[in-house]
């Protein structure tokens, strides 16, 4: 067990950690800073990297099938964020997204192919490793195709008062 944790560096995990916390904000659609838009694909890309650079599967073959899978995802992640539903409020630079589940779905399913990279590290079984690079290429893509999608939305979108005079008096 104690390999299986030692397979993804603390930083990975940390980095989970951070990816699952900023996405339970967006199921409950919450208000969040505009900046907090960008902080998901660079956590994405550190545990995507910080994984396969630790079990060594980035190099050689396995590097061209990860940048596709990033690509890919890039692509899906930059639709999905376009076509997000979200406000923007442009005097207190704040949005919010709409109450849903991609984002943490999309993090639940990036961490299953982190802890199948684990896996292989620790359990030798190499016949996963390509579909897994793909996917984890593929999950920090969407986040950083999405991310990016978002924050040209939120400078380009109409401002919307999210936090209200009431709400403002009161805190």
């Amino acid at each position: 067990m104690i390999k299986f944790f030692a397979a993804l560096p603390w930083l990975g995990w940390v980095s989970l950690g951070g990816l699952l916390c900023l996405s339970a904000m967006e199921v409950r659609g919450r208000t969040m800073a505009a900046w907090q838009l960008l902080v998901p694909p660079v956590l994405a890309t550190l545990v995507s990297i910080t994984t396969f650079g630790r079990s060594g599967l980035l190099v050689g073959a396995a590097f061209l099938p990860w940048l596709i899978g990033l690509a890919v995802g890039v692509a899906l992640g930059a639709l999905i964020g376009w076509r997000a539903r979200f406000r923007v409020d442009h005097q207190w630079r704040i949005v919010r997204l709409r109450a849903g589940w991609p984002g943490v779905v999309a993090v639940v399913v990036f961490a299953v192919w982190c802890v199948g990279v684990s896996l292989i590290v620790v359990g030798g079984a190499v016949a996963l490793a390509v579909p897994l690079v793909v996917g984890a290429g593929l999950g920090a893509g969407y986040f950083v195709g999405r991310s990016v999608a978002l924050s040209v939305r939120a400078f380009r979108d109409p401002h919307t008062d999210i936090v209200s005079a009431y709400s403002v008096n009161v805190m």
